[in-house]
């Protein structure tokens, strides 16, 4: 049987990152670190989202057209991007009326649970009212 061997990084296009990438892969941390150079920045834990914001603020319109911002938790993210909404509004950047929009959310419902027809035709109602209950050997609440 053929077999295919994926070894090349390509989500990397910087040369010196990519090198960073593949010492930490190696297990060379002190070179990965070495590499990173002036791509690392030592911030405060309970500023991530205002630091993370304000590198990315600090851009050129280009530059933010080629950067992302990603943030490891939904928190986090809905915070940075509070700051940055906060910022291009005050400076003009983004203008016009806001619009709030409420949106679906999971019920975190299991595979299994999802497919007991009384679940989905009463629990995935957006209608308000109480929530349903699914019974089986302990009673469960399903949010």
């Amino acid at each position: 049987m053929k077999t295919a061997v994926m070894d090349e990084i390509m989500r990397q296009r910087d040369p010196a990152l990519k090198e960073a990438v593949e010492a930490s892969l190696a297990g060379d941390v002190a070179r990965a670190f070495d590499k990173l150079g002036e791509n690392v920045a030592e911030v405060k834990p309970d500023n991530l989202a205002g630091a993370a914001a304000a590198r990315w603020l600090a851009l050129s319109p280009e530059e933010r057209a080629r950067a992302g911002l990603m943030a490891p938790s939904h928190g986090l993210r809905q915070d940075i991007n509070a700051i940055v909404r906060e910022r291009l509004v005050r400076d003009g950047t983004v203008h016009g009326p806001a619009t709030t929009m409420e949106r679906l959310v999971s019920r975190g419902y299991t595979s299994a649970e999802k497919t007991l027809a009384a679940i989905r035709s009463s629990a995935t109602s957006t209608a308000p009212g109480p929530r349903p209950c699914m019974r089986s050997r302990a009673a469960r609440s399903i949010p």
